[in-house]
């Protein structure tokens, strides 16, 4: 399962926020006990797994230390931008005119091919 949606003109850690953001509360509709998230921005990472991402002025860290509190197992860890060309390639799915969130059940053609390489 995968995501992708359109979130305007931004930076990048508000992109990589709002990505996680997105896939946790995505996660939690879904009812998955245990997620394993893996991001190349070491900045997001280390800002979520912060002792004071509780009261963090960034909105949506505190956000997502809201959705990690909640009852279930959640683990968010770095890993190099090389090894996340699927997560790259879904984010590209995005139609910059379309703010909606799009779901993918089955892998798109061509991000399967990056999932299996990595």
């Amino acid at each position: 399962m995968g995501f992708a949606k359109a979130i305007g003109h931004t930076n990048s850690l508000q992109a990589e926020l709002w990505a996680l953001f997105e896939g946790l509360s995505l996660s939690w509709k879904q009812g998955f006990e245990k997620v394993f998230v893996r991001s190349d921005s070491k900045q997001v990472v280390d800002l979520v797994n912060s002792p004071s991402a509780a009261s963090s002025v960034l909105s949506l860290v505190h956000s997502i230390h809201r959705l990690r509190q909640r009852s279930w197992a959640t683990f968010v860890s770095w890993i190099p931008r090389n090894n996340n060309r699927p997560a790259d390639a879904m984010a590209k799915l995005a139609s910059f005119s379309d703010v909606s969130l799009h779901v993918f059940l089955e892998l798109p053609l061509g991000v399967d091919l990056l999932l299996h390489n990595d």
